[in-house]
């Protein structure tokens, strides 16, 4: 029997493990497995995010053992998250949603935090990630990328040093409902790969790619258009595969001489 696995109410595989109900945090690793393996990345260093709102303050340990006071917003606390750092400047960004569903960014500069950005807000599915950040390894320029559902687009914003800019909204193909997505810099260059999966019309699960080269986008291309199939199609072969090497003749060898 196959257990369909679902993410945030979105389809996005399947397993045929006998009486296995994937978790949440199982099925959204799917597509997060797919993509981190595609673009040979994890999820970048976790760090708390800047606060949105001072409205309490509480003592913490940070990685580095001093003590310090940080603010904690309580309406708002972050729920998922990623940090990238420039390789060329002292600078990094933090993207987080948060419990109010709302994607910011936020900038620092030489240890310096600016205030939070909103670049996506009502998403509706709090599991998943349907955002992501990276640099270009050449000019240091940093990219934004957020899903926004009702638009069904991705709004992007790229930012060199103090200049923050909103570039045009990227168009997913074919209605294509964004579960998530995950991003790579190309070395020696100021190409960044983006990957996306997510739910078509037709519940396909789709996994697309795009490049950006540090001034547009070069277009969309499909990299599987139905994963669940092909997942489903190994499944089937399993069986005979796997009664093919219990079949197939095996090398054996002695036993070392006794001393």
């Amino acid at each position: 029997m196959t257990s369909i696995i679902l993410c945030g109410g979105l389809l996005i595989g399947a397993s045929s493990v006998p009486g296995q109900v994937p978790s949440a945090s199982t099925a959204c690793a799917a597509p997060r497995a797919f993509i981190a393996a595609a673009l040979g990345l994890g999820d970048g260093p976790v760090v708390p995010p800047p606060p949105a709102a001072q409205e309490n303050t509480v003592t913490g340990m940070p990685a580095n053992g001093d003590d310090v006071n940080t603010v904690i917003p309580i309406a708002r606390m972050p729920i998922t998250l990623v940090a990238r750092q420039s390789p060329v400047r002292d600078e990094s960004v933090t993207v987080a949603l948060w419990e109010d569903r709302r994607v910011k960014f936020n900038l620092t500069r030489k240890g310096q935090a600016g205030e939070p950005v909103e670049l996506c807000h009502d998403v509706k599915d709090l599991i998943g990630r349907r955002f992501d950040a990276a640099y270009e390894q050449e000019s240091g320029d940093g990219l934004v990328v957020c899903y926004e559902p009702r638009n069904g687009a991705l709004l992007c914003v790229t930012f060199s040093g103090a200049d923050v800019r909103r570039e045009k909204e990227l168009k997913v193909p074919g209605d294509l409902n964004v579960a998530y997505m995950g991003m790579k810099a190309r070395a020696l260059s100021d190409e960044i790969v983006l990957m996306v999966s997510g739910i078509t019309p037709s519940n396909k699960l789709q996994l697309l790619s795009n490049v950006w080269d540090g001034r547009s986008w070069r277009g969309w291309e499909t990299v599987s258009d139905d994963l669940e199939r092909e997942e489903l199609g190994q499944d089937r072969l399993a069986p005979e595969s796997s009664q093919a090497r219990a079949d197939a003749p095996r090398e054996t060898t002695p036993p070392a001489a006794a001393k």
